[in-house]
Protein backbone atom coordinates (compact mmCIF):
# COMPACT_ATOMS: atom_id res chain seq x y z
CA UNK A 1 0.00 0.00 0.00
CA UNK A 2 1.34 3.48 -0.88
CA UNK A 3 1.67 6.05 1.62
CA UNK A 4 -0.28 8.71 0.22
CA UNK A 5 -3.75 6.06 0.10
CA UNK A 6 -2.99 5.32 4.09
CA UNK A 7 -2.24 9.47 4.33
CA UNK A 8 -5.56 9.87 2.67
CA UNK A 9 -7.15 6.96 5.33
CA UNK A 10 -6.02 9.14 8.14
CA UNK A 11 -6.78 12.33 6.67
CA UNK A 12 -10.64 10.82 6.50
CA UNK A 13 -10.61 9.71 9.67
CA UNK A 14 -9.39 13.19 11.28
CA UNK A 15 -11.99 15.04 8.79
CA UNK A 16 -15.22 12.83 10.05
CA UNK A 17 -14.72 13.58 13.91
CA UNK A 18 -14.00 16.52 13.42
CA UNK A 19 -17.44 17.23 11.47
CA UNK A 20 -18.90 15.36 13.93
CA UNK A 21 -17.74 17.85 16.86
CA UNK A 22 -19.15 20.50 14.97
CA UNK A 23 -22.31 19.05 14.91
CA UNK A 24 -22.07 18.76 18.64
CA UNK A 25 -22.10 22.98 18.91
CA UNK A 26 -25.37 22.67 17.28
CA UNK A 27 -27.23 19.73 18.90
CA UNK A 28 -26.19 20.65 22.66
CA UNK A 29 -26.42 24.24 24.06
CA UNK A 30 -24.90 22.83 27.86
CA UNK A 31 -21.40 23.60 27.80
CA UNK A 32 -21.02 20.26 30.22
CA UNK A 33 -22.47 18.33 28.33
CA UNK A 34 -20.51 19.17 24.95
CA UNK A 35 -17.38 18.68 27.11
CA UNK A 36 -18.82 14.95 28.00
CA UNK A 37 -19.73 14.69 24.21
CA UNK A 38 -16.36 15.69 23.30
CA UNK A 39 -14.22 13.34 25.32
CA UNK A 40 -16.47 10.18 23.80
CA UNK A 41 -16.32 11.33 20.09
CA UNK A 42 -12.41 11.48 21.32
CA UNK A 43 -11.82 7.97 22.67
CA UNK A 44 -14.13 6.17 19.63
CA UNK A 45 -11.66 8.92 17.22
CA UNK A 46 -8.32 7.27 18.61
CA UNK A 47 -9.55 3.84 19.17
CA UNK A 48 -10.81 3.63 15.50
CA UNK A 49 -7.41 5.61 14.11
CA UNK A 50 -5.16 2.75 16.35
CA UNK A 51 -7.62 0.13 14.37
CA UNK A 52 -6.68 1.78 11.55
CA UNK A 53 -3.28 1.72 12.10
CA UNK A 54 -2.98 -1.93 12.63
CA UNK A 55 -5.29 -2.75 9.42
CA UNK A 56 -2.42 -0.10 7.14
CA UNK A 57 0.49 -2.26 9.46
CA UNK A 58 -0.96 -5.57 8.45
CA UNK A 59 -1.68 -4.83 4.22
CA UNK A 60 1.92 -3.39 4.03
CA UNK A 61 3.40 -6.62 5.51
CA UNK A 62 1.10 -8.24 3.10
CA UNK A 63 2.38 -6.26 0.28
CA UNK A 64 6.09 -5.98 0.85
CA UNK A 65 6.00 -9.98 1.60
CA UNK A 66 5.75 -10.08 -2.28
CA UNK A 67 9.80 -10.18 -3.51
CA UNK A 68 8.44 -8.36 -6.41
CA UNK A 69 7.79 -5.26 -4.15
CA UNK A 70 9.83 -5.52 -1.78
CA UNK A 71 11.90 -2.22 -0.66
CA UNK A 72 15.15 -1.49 -1.79
CA UNK A 73 18.00 -0.19 0.29
CA UNK A 74 19.71 2.86 -0.69
CA UNK A 75 22.56 0.67 -1.69
CA UNK A 76 20.34 -1.31 -3.88
CA UNK A 77 18.36 1.42 -5.23
CA UNK A 78 21.95 2.92 -6.69
CA UNK A 79 23.11 0.17 -8.20
CA UNK A 80 20.00 -0.39 -9.93
CA UNK A 81 19.85 3.48 -11.47
CA UNK A 82 23.53 2.69 -12.29
CA UNK A 83 22.95 -0.16 -14.55
CA UNK A 84 20.49 2.46 -15.79
CA UNK A 85 23.58 4.26 -17.08
CA UNK A 86 22.80 7.14 -14.77
CA UNK A 87 26.32 9.03 -14.23
CA UNK A 88 25.45 10.42 -10.59
CA UNK A 89 24.45 6.65 -9.42
CA UNK A 90 27.73 5.06 -10.84
CA UNK A 91 30.08 7.63 -9.33
CA UNK A 92 28.62 7.52 -5.98
CA UNK A 93 29.24 3.52 -6.48
CA UNK A 94 33.05 4.85 -6.91
CA UNK A 95 32.98 6.85 -3.85
CA UNK A 96 31.57 3.87 -1.94
CA UNK A 97 33.96 1.61 -3.20
CA UNK A 98 37.34 4.04 -2.25
CA UNK A 99 35.61 4.12 1.51
CA UNK A 100 35.40 0.82 1.51
CA UNK A 101 39.03 0.11 0.81
CA UNK A 102 40.27 2.60 2.35
CA UNK A 103 38.16 1.59 5.77
CA UNK A 104 39.75 -2.06 5.43
CA UNK A 105 42.91 -0.53 5.38
CA UNK A 106 44.79 -0.50 8.62
CA UNK A 107 47.08 2.75 8.89
CA UNK A 108 51.01 1.67 9.55
CA UNK A 109 51.81 1.66 12.79
CA UNK A 110 55.57 2.84 12.34
CA UNK A 111 58.52 3.16 9.98
CA UNK A 112 60.52 0.74 12.62
CA UNK A 113 59.84 -2.64 11.32
CA UNK A 114 61.02 -6.18 10.64
CA UNK A 115 60.93 -6.42 6.62
CA UNK A 116 60.39 -9.91 5.32
CA UNK A 117 59.40 -11.94 2.32
CA UNK A 118 56.62 -10.51 0.20
CA UNK A 119 52.89 -12.45 1.57
CA UNK A 120 55.11 -14.11 4.08
CA UNK A 121 51.86 -14.37 6.29
CA UNK A 122 51.65 -16.59 9.32
CA UNK A 123 48.31 -17.72 11.81
CA UNK A 124 48.47 -15.47 14.91
CA UNK A 125 50.96 -16.48 16.80
CA UNK A 126 50.53 -16.47 20.96
CA UNK A 127 53.32 -14.01 22.41
CA UNK A 128 53.74 -13.82 25.75
CA UNK A 129 51.96 -10.42 27.43
CA UNK A 130 49.99 -9.62 23.90
CA UNK A 131 46.61 -9.70 23.26
CA UNK A 132 46.34 -10.63 19.30
CA UNK A 133 43.33 -9.98 17.30
CA UNK A 134 43.05 -9.46 13.46
CA UNK A 135 41.63 -7.13 11.45
CA UNK A 136 39.70 -7.41 7.67
CA UNK A 137 42.43 -6.53 5.86
CA UNK A 138 44.19 -9.63 7.46
CA UNK A 139 46.77 -7.63 9.58
CA UNK A 140 47.54 -8.98 12.76
CA UNK A 141 47.81 -6.67 15.86
CA UNK A 142 49.42 -7.83 19.22
CA UNK A 143 48.06 -5.21 22.02
CA UNK A 144 49.15 -4.43 25.60
CA UNK A 145 46.52 -3.01 27.61
CA UNK A 146 44.59 -2.49 25.01
CA UNK A 147 47.32 -0.54 22.83
CA UNK A 148 48.62 -2.09 19.55
CA UNK A 149 52.09 -2.51 19.68
CA UNK A 150 53.22 -4.67 17.10
CA UNK A 151 51.44 -5.30 13.91
CA UNK A 152 51.98 -7.75 11.30
CA UNK A 153 50.99 -7.29 7.85
CA UNK A 154 52.87 -10.23 6.12
CA UNK A 155 55.50 -8.60 4.44
CA UNK A 156 56.16 -5.97 7.46
CA UNK A 157 55.73 -7.27 11.53
CA UNK A 158 55.85 -2.89 12.57
CA UNK A 159 56.91 -1.73 16.18
CA UNK A 160 54.82 1.25 17.48
CA UNK A 161 57.69 1.90 20.79
CA UNK A 162 61.13 0.06 19.89
CA UNK A 163 62.60 1.32 22.77
CA UNK A 164 60.13 0.83 25.89
CA UNK A 165 61.15 -1.14 28.64
CA UNK A 166 64.60 -2.15 27.12
CA UNK A 167 63.55 -3.31 23.66
CA UNK A 168 60.72 -5.60 24.57
CA UNK A 169 58.75 -5.32 21.59
CA UNK A 170 61.56 -5.53 19.70
CA UNK A 171 61.69 -9.00 21.16
CA UNK A 172 58.26 -9.61 20.65
CA UNK A 173 58.81 -8.67 17.09
CA UNK A 174 61.65 -11.10 16.52
CA UNK A 175 59.41 -14.08 18.03
CA UNK A 176 56.72 -13.71 15.61
CA UNK A 177 59.68 -12.91 12.81
CA UNK A 178 61.22 -16.71 13.99
CA UNK A 179 58.04 -18.07 12.37
CA UNK A 180 58.17 -16.50 9.01
CA UNK A 181 59.80 -18.99 6.42
CA UNK A 182 63.13 -16.47 6.47
CA UNK A 183 63.47 -16.17 2.94
CA UNK A 184 64.27 -12.40 3.80
CA UNK A 185 64.21 -11.14 6.75
CA UNK A 186 66.02 -7.14 8.20
CA UNK A 187 65.88 -4.34 10.09
CA UNK A 188 64.45 -1.42 8.46
CA UNK A 189 63.87 2.12 9.98
CA UNK A 190 65.63 4.73 11.53
CA UNK A 191 69.52 4.36 12.48
CA UNK A 192 68.88 4.42 16.02
CA UNK A 193 66.61 1.19 15.81
CA UNK A 194 68.31 -0.78 13.75
CA UNK A 195 71.44 -0.67 16.05
CA UNK A 196 69.23 -1.33 18.93
CA UNK A 197 68.00 -4.48 16.98
CA UNK A 198 71.29 -5.28 16.31
CA UNK A 199 72.35 -5.76 19.85
CA UNK A 200 69.31 -7.41 20.92
CA UNK A 201 69.81 -10.59 18.49
CA UNK A 202 72.76 -11.93 20.42
CA UNK A 203 70.48 -12.06 23.72
CA UNK A 204 67.61 -13.53 21.88
CA UNK A 205 69.41 -16.26 20.17
CA UNK A 206 70.97 -17.44 23.29
CA UNK A 207 67.58 -18.38 24.85
CA UNK A 208 66.00 -19.73 21.33
CA UNK A 209 66.40 -22.91 19.46
CA UNK A 210 67.40 -21.42 15.90
CA UNK A 211 69.28 -18.08 15.59
CA UNK A 212 67.23 -15.44 14.06
CA UNK A 213 67.74 -15.93 9.80
CA UNK A 214 69.02 -11.96 9.37
CA UNK A 215 69.67 -11.73 5.38
CA UNK A 216 71.59 -7.72 4.80
CA UNK A 217 75.06 -8.77 5.30
CA UNK A 218 75.69 -5.14 7.13
CA UNK A 219 73.02 -6.44 9.81
CA UNK A 220 74.74 -10.34 10.22
CA UNK A 221 77.94 -8.31 11.21
CA UNK A 222 76.32 -5.77 13.22
CA UNK A 223 74.55 -9.02 15.10
CA UNK A 224 77.98 -10.66 15.61
CA UNK A 225 76.97 -13.29 12.80
CA UNK A 226 79.81 -12.57 10.42
CA UNK A 227 83.23 -10.96 10.58
CA UNK A 228 83.92 -7.50 9.30
CA UNK A 229 85.87 -7.77 5.50
CA UNK A 230 89.54 -7.05 6.45
CA UNK A 231 91.66 -4.86 3.79
CA UNK A 232 95.44 -4.53 3.95
CA UNK A 233 96.86 -0.83 3.95
CA UNK A 234 99.59 -1.44 1.26
CA UNK A 235 98.68 0.11 -1.49
CA UNK A 236 98.59 -2.03 -5.13
CA UNK A 237 101.19 -0.65 -7.05
CA UNK A 238 100.04 -1.33 -10.46
CA UNK A 239 102.46 -0.18 -12.97
CA UNK A 240 106.45 -0.22 -12.54
CA UNK A 241 107.76 2.61 -12.05
CA UNK A 242 111.44 3.41 -13.35
CA UNK A 243 113.83 6.11 -13.72
CA UNK A 244 114.16 8.38 -16.68
CA UNK A 245 117.67 6.70 -17.75
CA UNK A 246 116.39 3.11 -17.29
CA UNK A 247 113.33 4.45 -19.73
CA UNK A 248 115.63 6.06 -22.86
CA UNK A 249 117.94 2.84 -22.62
CA UNK A 250 115.12 0.72 -22.86
CA UNK A 251 113.64 3.25 -25.71
CA UNK A 252 117.05 2.62 -27.47
CA UNK A 253 117.27 -0.59 -27.36
CA UNK A 254 113.84 -1.10 -29.10
CA UNK A 255 114.67 0.96 -31.93
CA UNK A 256 117.62 -0.57 -32.57
CA UNK A 257 115.99 -3.81 -33.03
CA UNK A 258 113.30 -1.91 -35.34
CA UNK A 259 115.89 -0.59 -37.37
CA UNK A 260 117.86 -4.14 -37.98
CA UNK A 261 114.36 -5.80 -39.36
CA UNK A 262 113.90 -2.69 -41.47
CA UNK A 263 117.30 -3.54 -43.43
CA UNK A 264 116.46 -7.77 -43.41
CA UNK A 265 113.61 -6.56 -45.45
CA UNK A 266 115.17 -4.65 -47.49
CA UNK A 267 115.49 -5.80 -51.07
CA UNK A 268 119.46 -6.96 -52.25
CA UNK A 269 121.22 -5.37 -55.62
CA UNK A 270 121.23 -8.54 -57.43
CA UNK A 271 117.23 -9.38 -56.04
CA UNK A 272 114.96 -10.05 -59.11
CA UNK A 273 112.03 -7.56 -58.90
CA UNK A 274 108.64 -8.21 -60.73
CA UNK A 275 107.64 -5.60 -63.32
Amino acid sequence: MESTEATKQFKALSNRYAWKKEQVRYVFDDPLIRKVVYRVLEAERQKEYEALKAQIKKEKAAFYKDPVNRKLTRQEWVAQQALKQDQAAISCLRGWSYRYKRNALTPSLSENAIVCAVADDIRPYNVQSYETSVNRDGTIQYKQNGIVQIQDKGDRIEIADPYTQGGQHIAGAMVIAEEKSGEKMQFSGDSAFVGAACNIVPWFNSGGEKPLPLTDPRQRVMAGYDKPETHSDRPVMTHRIVDEETYLASRQGVRAVDDRETDELKPEKNTHRLR
